[in-house]
């Protein structure tokens, strides 16, 4: 059991750190002034998500694992999980609704916010 619990920590771990080259990449695409933006995003917004699910089905097993103890930790993770998911709903639906222009403004502020709060999870998880 401890080797399955060290093996979803090691790959959360992994995931996260995937997730945020992602996104860092995401948010240089959308504040480079390029005319193709748009595709780009179409091509790494997938990749970003499925780290994204990858994280919560990790965070899922190492819950699994500690018989559904939730820690400050814990809680925390689950907060900020919820955060980018709504906010990614709603992303979606100014991209298929609103210019890109105010698509682009959008998600600016949510990839600044995402890998804002996930680097304020780590520092603050890893520090306890």
């Amino acid at each position: 059991m401890q080797e399955l619990l060290d093996m979803a920590i090691k790959l959360h771990t992994i995931f996260i750190g995937c997730m945020l080259i992602i996104g860092v990449v995401n948010l240089f695409i959308i504040l480079s002034d390029a005319k193709n933006f748009s595709k780009k995003i179409k091509f790494l917004n997938p990749i970003y998500y499925m780290f994204f699910a990858a994280i919560g089905f990790t965070g899922v097993i190492i819950l699994g694992v500690m018989h559904l103890k939730i820690s400050h930790a814990s809680a925390l993770m689950i907060g900020v999980f919820l955060v980018i998911f709504i906010m990614s709903i709603k992303l979606y639906k100014v991209y298929k609704k609103a210019s890109l222009q105010q698509y682009r403004t959008y998600a600016k502020r949510k990839y600044l916010l995402d890998l804002g709060l996930m680097l304020l999870t780590i520092s603050l998880v890893y520090m306890v």
